[in-house]
């Protein structure tokens, strides 16, 4: 069955189910409520909550945006809800907003073990430019670095 959800801004009564999530993904390496209360009021940061028709966060996106590139921050769906689209329909509004604000290009890092997320970020335009050595923590691991780049 389809789950049905919005991609909506991130607002400030997303921020302690988001800190929930981050605390499922990623453990000792999870952004606090307050980073993400913070990032409400930061120009450069772009974040957006994957919310159900009853109102409950399933996941979010965030970036940041300095002159015209694009780093992401994290992407991430609790886990009863991952395999319905939603870390997809994320990874979209973020590329739709870099090119939005006229960015060159739009980059993140990804688990070397994270093959599902780096397939569909593959799927979605994002080239393999690179490796980052021990970037991750908890565990210990190395990154991909996966750029989309954005013709003039």
């Amino acid at each position: 069955m389809a789950m049905n959800f919005n991609i909506l801004p991130m607002q400030t009564e997303h921020t302690r189910s988001i800190a929930g999530i981050e605390q499922q993904c990623f453990g000792k390496n999870a952004w606090s409520q307050n980073s993400l209360d913070y990032q409400l009021t930061n120009d450069c940061a772009y974040f957006f909550s994957a919310v159900s028709d009853n109102g409950e966060v399933m996941g979010y996106a965030g970036s940041h945006i300095m002159i015209d590139e694009c780093y992401v921050d994290n992407i991430a769906v609790a886990l009863a809800f991952r395999g319905n689209g939603i870390g997809k329909a994320l990874t979209q509004r973020l590329i739709e907003n870099a090119r939005q604000k006229q960015c060159a290009f739009i980059s993140l890092e990804v688990r070397v073990s994270n093959v599902t997320a780096a397939v569909l970020y593959e799927r979605l335009g994002f080239v393999l430019v690179g490796k980052r050595k021990n970037f991750y923590s908890h565990p210990t691991e190395d990154a991909l670095i996966m750029t989309l780049y954005f013709s003039k």
